[in-house]
């Protein structure tokens, strides 16, 4: 039988979450998120976006401050998961779970996987929009979306 210790278990746990996680986070990457009808080039930069669902991601960006930290985070540089839970010191599982949203929601891409070990990808995101405008007439909401050079 086997005699762990309570911080063992917790260990072990907290591993096996991770697994999880990072399984549900490689199948939402390898999902296509975007069509080109969902958005319209305004002028020679910006771009408004046309699709209601991606419009409310991105309000939900602006309005969750974690997210929007992650955001901001990447727009400077591609991190790894664990590198981006670490610098802005949140919970591990809560950082899992707004970064699966950020890429479900199409705002975090993969930029390259730096390492696979046996059944683990170790994977650097970034984002490809470099600004966010939001607009208000009439009380109808514009959301408008600057593209990174490449």
């Amino acid at each position: 039988m086997y005699d762990l210790s309570k911080k063992e278990t917790n260990q072990t746990l907290e591993s096996m979450q991770e697994i999880v996680l990072l399984n549900e986070i490689m199948a939402l990457v390898q999902k296509p998120i975007i069509d080109s009808k969902d958005f319209v080039k305004q002028g020679s930069e910006w771009i408004q976006v046309k699709n209601e669902k991606i419009c409310s991601n991105i309000q939900e960006l602006l309005s969750d401050p974690i997210k929007n930290q992650i955001f901001s985070l990447l727009q400077k540089n591609p991190l790894t998961t664990q590198e981006i839970i670490e610098k802005l010191d949140i919970p591990f599982t809560s950082g899992y779970r707004k970064i699966s949203s950020l890429i479900q929601d199409g705002i975090l891409v993969e930029s390259r996987v730096l390492k696979k070990r046996y059944y683990k990808k170790i994977i650097e995101y970034t984002t490809i929009l470099q600004s966010i405008k939001v607009e208000l007439d009439n009380g109808t909401m514009q959301v408008f979306i600057k593209i990174k050079s490449i």
